[in-house]
Formats: structure tokens, sequence, C-alpha cells
């Protein structure tokens, strides 16, 4: 979750219908006909031999059995179902995955870590109290289910429940002392709260526990930024650098320290590097535009304005600006 202002931060194949259909037609003729047969067989020795009529009998009752496996029917298994959803919602298919769920947990309706990643599921569309009712069902079954509390902490927050995020990520830490995502997550609440050194606190920890936990460096250096202390900043984007070179987010947020500092051919050079890795991403073109303007650099600042608006979505509230900014400064849009 974003601190600072300026930075906005084991699956079978599906098998062919009419191969199915046509397959199992076969099968079905074939196994009817042996069973006439031997009915017919069984009729006409039942006198002079009951033991093998009793064995035709037997064989007839079987019949639906001998029927399900011509038809390829099996019994369901909540396992392959569960296993279909997580590949489901892998793929961002999530109402087949929340169907595959609903399968496993139809036919094990103790499968816990179905209700949990269907839970998940229900997270990633926004339905947060669908995602909090399975979470709490995840929790009732097995108490001490850290990602559960975690995940629960996550919807409460989304929805502005601070009180009881930090509840369910006390109790994840609680069980599970090392776990960094949960003191993570407190730092996030903290610091949505006006509380910054209550999550530098938090974020510290995360780290302590990951020392390459990259959103923890990020959001202490935004904080830090903040508070004026430029250096302790720049010291957590430089981290974040270091640990994953080709994410833009360390050098976006050392250049914007580096623009408090006055230091704008570094803030350039650092936001020239963030576009060479995200070259998408509207929001690097707009603060290289304003940066190149105060310091002077007016075709450098209209073609990073312009640039902005060809990536910028529609409904961006920046966009009439950099459009008046480009006519201010002498260019064309």
């Amino acid at each position: 979750m974003a601190v600072l202002s300026y930075d906005k931060i084991k699956i079978a194949s599906p098998w062919n219908i009419q191969t199915i259909y046509e397959l199992s037609i076969k099968k079905i003729r074939t196994i009817i006909t042996i069973c006439i047969l031997c009915t017919v067989k069984g009729m006409i020795i039942i006198v002079g031999n009951k033991l093998f009529y009793r064995l035709v009998f037997s064989l007839m009752l079987l019949m639906p059995v001998f029927f399900c496996a011509a038809c390829g029917v099996t019994g369901g298994n909540a396992d392959s179902y569960f296993n279909s959803g997580l590949d489901n919602a892998s793929k961002g298919q999530y109402d087949i995955a929340i169907e595959n769920y609903n399968k496993a947990i139809e036919i094990d309706p103790k499968y816990v870590d179905a209700y949990y990643r269907r839970g998940n599921v229900y997270f990633s569309k926004g339905q947060y109290d669908l995602a909090i009712k399975d979470y709490n069902k995840a929790i009732e079954l097995n108490p001490k289910y850290v990602d559960a509390y975690d995940n629960r902490g996550s919807a409460y927050l989304s929805q502005g429940q601070y009180d009881l995020a930090i509840a369910d990520y006390n109790k994840a830490i609680e069980i599970d002392p090392k776990d960094a995502c949960a003191y993570y997550d407190l730092g996030n609440i903290h610091g949505t709260k006006g509380q910054p050194e209550a999550a530098i606190v938090d974020y510290n920890k995360a780290i302590e526990i990951n020392p390459k936990y990259l959103d923890a460096y990020n959001n202490r250096g935004k904080i830090y930024g903040d508070k004026g202390k430029y250096d302790l900043a720049i010291d957590d984007f430089n981290k974040v650098i270091e640990i994953d070179p080709k994410q833009s987010d360390g050098y976006k947020n050392r250049a914007v320290v580096y623009g408090l500092q006055g230091q704008v051919d570094l803030a350039i050079a650092d936001y020239n590097k963030a576009i060479e890795i995200d070259p998408k991403q509207s929001e690097l073109y707009l603060n290289k535009a304003m940066v190149c303007e105060i310091t002077g650099y007016k075709s450098e600042a209209i073609k990073a304005y312009r640039l902005f608006l060809r990536y910028a979505s529609s409904t961006d509230p920046n966009i009439k600006r950099a459009q008046y900014r480009i006519k201010t400064l002498g260019g064309t849009i």
C-alpha cells in the first residue's frame, strides 16, 4: 500500500465431448450384448447349475458399474476439483475456479484449503464479504491457519476496517512470530492511519525476518522521504535496486528523493532508467516532465508530457494539466 503521495503507489486434459459419446455408445452396446447373452445362458442352465446361475445374476447386478465405466463416469474427487481450481485461478479464470472449489467443498465440506483458496479468488474479484466468509470457515476448521488470518486481515483492510485487520495480523504473528507479511501489513495500516513511527517499527521487523522484502524497503523509504530523512530513504531505495535491478519502483522512488534534494540530473537519470524498465508507466513520464520543466529543459519536458498523454488512462486527472503545460511551454499536443 502506498504511503507517500508522490508514489501512487495434476490436471487432466479436457476430453472431446463427441469422442466420449461415440466411445461410450460402443462400450454400452458391447456390455449390454454380453449381459443379455449371459442372462439367456443363465436361464437355460438354471435348473442344472444353480451356482452358475447365481454367478450370472451377480454379474447382472453389476451392470450399473459396467455402465459407468463404459461412459467414463467416475465418482467426484475433491482433490482433482481443487487442483483444477488452482490452475484456473492462476490463469485469471476466477469464475471457473470458484465452480471447481465449490465442487471440492460439496464433496468434502471440511476441505479447509478449498475455502481458503476460494476466499483468495473472491478477494481478487473485490468481493471482500464473500472472501471474509471463506476465511472465517477456514479458520473455524483450522484455528492456526496463519495465511487465512493474514488474508482476512487484508480483506478487512480493503474495507477500511483497520481494527479488525490489526487484530488478525497480530493473531497471525502470535501463531507464527516469523510472519514477515503480517508485520509488513501492520506497517501499511499504521502508515495509512498517520502513525509513521509505528509503521517504521513494523517494516523494520519485516525486514529483519526477510532481508529481501522489497515492498518493506520501498514503503519504509517513502516514510523516510516524507520525514525529510533523505539519506535513509535513498539507502532503502538503493537496497531495492540491489535486490532487484529490474524493478522500476526503486529507481522511481529514488528519483523522487533526488528531486526533493534538488539533485535534478540524478533524478532525471533515475526516471530514464525506470522508463527503460517499464516504458508504459505513465506516471514516470509525468514526474520526469515536471523535473525537466523546473530545470529549464523545455524540449525534454514537452516530450515527456506527450509520452504521458500517450500512456495515461482516459480517466487520469492529470491529462488536462499535461495538455496545458505543453501549450505553456510552446509545444503542440
